[in-house]
């Protein structure tokens, strides 16, 4: 949770400086945003710290497993204020010990709201698709939620902060060793991403 807090703070910091950078930009530079244009499309890449339900885990450990994300993004504005996000994106998940990696393929469905010009939050289910795993024993699917800030940089970058977690259980635990009974594994994640837009 302290490292999860740690990367919230990091990114606030980092979209408070660049709002102040772009204040001090002159008026004929600034970023606008054009009302005609609905529909933007780009690309993402950054970090994620993922973990498992800690309860779950016999033994002294940081189970944040610090991975890679990235992926493709299709945003369309139903109004200058109110529009739908979707993507296609790797996340890296499980936890930190060996055994409980996984990795997924994500799609969201959010609603995306403008705050600001520059500043916008998103938020609404997603499926996510094991792609890989270490062990046999996670589901194929994982039903989730997902809540994000994303503030604009530039005309085309932004930097994105997003919180990923999972309804239910992801591993059949009769598969692994060293989990206590019955416990509730579900996927959470904080991803931290550059996006670069192309329209």
């Amino acid at each position: 949770m302290k490292k999860i807090i740690t990367l919230i703070v990091a990114m606030a910091t980092v979209s408070i400086a660049s709002a102040q950078v772009q204040g001090e930009v002159s008026n004929s530079d600034e970023f606008r945003v054009d009302p005609s244009s609905r529909l933007d499309y780009g690309i993402k890449a950054g970090v994620s710290i993922a973990s498992l339900d800690t309860d779950a885990v016999v033994g002294d450990h940081d189970l944040s497993r610090y991975g890679f994300t990235a992926g493709f993004f299709l945003k369309y504005g139903f109004t200058d204020k109110v529009g739908l996000l979707t993507e296609l994106s790797f996340i890296a998940m499980g936890s930190d010990l060996q055994e409980l990696h996984a990795d997924y393929l994500v799609v969201p469905v959010l609603l995306n709201f403008n705050l600001t010009e520059r500043l916008s939050l998103h938020a609404g289910p997603q499926l996510a698709i094991k792609t890989w795993a270490s062990e046999d024993g996670f589901d194929t699917f994982d039903y989730m939620a997902a809540g994000g800030i994303h503030y604009q940089i530039s005309e085309r970058l932004g930097i994105e902060g997003r919180y990923n977690l999972g309804f239910n259980s992801v591993i059949d635990i009769d598969d692994f060793q060293g989990l206590n009974d019955e416990p509730d594994l579900t996927n959470q994640a904080v991803t931290l991403m550059l996006t670069y837009g192309f329209n």
